[in-house]
C-alpha cells in the first residue's frame, strides 16, 4: 500500500493509497488509516524528501525543510497514519540501521536529506 502524499505549493497533503489489481492496473482509494497532514514548509530554505515505510506496509512520502526535527518526522508519522498513533514504535534509517531518538536534531544534522525511513513497532 502505498499512502502517497503529494504537496501543493501551499504545503496541504493530501494522501492517496495506490494498490495494484490483478489485471495490472493501480486503483486508488481513501483508507481510514492515512489522513491528510500539513507539514510546513519555508520556501526560503532548502527542503528534502522523505520516504516513511510504516511496519504495515503502507508508505508515506512528504517534503521537509533541512531544519525539521526529528521529532516533527515522529509527529507527522502519528497524524499521518492512524495506527502510529497508539503504537509503541521507533524510526530507524535504512544504512546503516540507526534508531532515530534524538528528538531534537535536524534532518541536516542526522544525515536523513532524501531518506528512506523505516518503522519498527517495539
Amino acid at each position: 500500500i502505498l499512502c502517497a502524499l503529494s504537496s501543493s505549493m501551499h504545503s496541504s497533503i493530501t494522501p492517496e493509497v495506490t494498490s495494484a489489481s490483478g489485471s495490472g492496473s493501480q486503483e486508488k482509494s481513501a483508507v481510514p488509516s492515512c489522513v491528510p497532514v500539513v507539514v510546513k514548509l519555508d520556501p526560503s530554505l532548502p527542503t528534502t524528501v522523505l520516504q516513511i515505510r510504516l511496519a504495515d506496509g503502507t508508505k508515506l512520502q512528504s517534503k521537509f525543510n533541512h531544519s525539521h526535527t526529528v521529532r516533527d518526522i515522529y509527529n507527522f508519522v502519528n497524524r499521518s497514519h492512524a495506527n502510529s498513533a497508539v503504537a509503541n514504535y521507533v524510526l530507524l534509517t535504512a544504512f546503516p540501521r540507526k534508531e532515530l531518538t534524538d528528538m531534537g536534531q535536524s534532518l541536516q544534522e542526522a544525515q536523513l536529506l532524501n531518506a528512506v525511513i523505516t518503522q519498527r513497532i517495539k
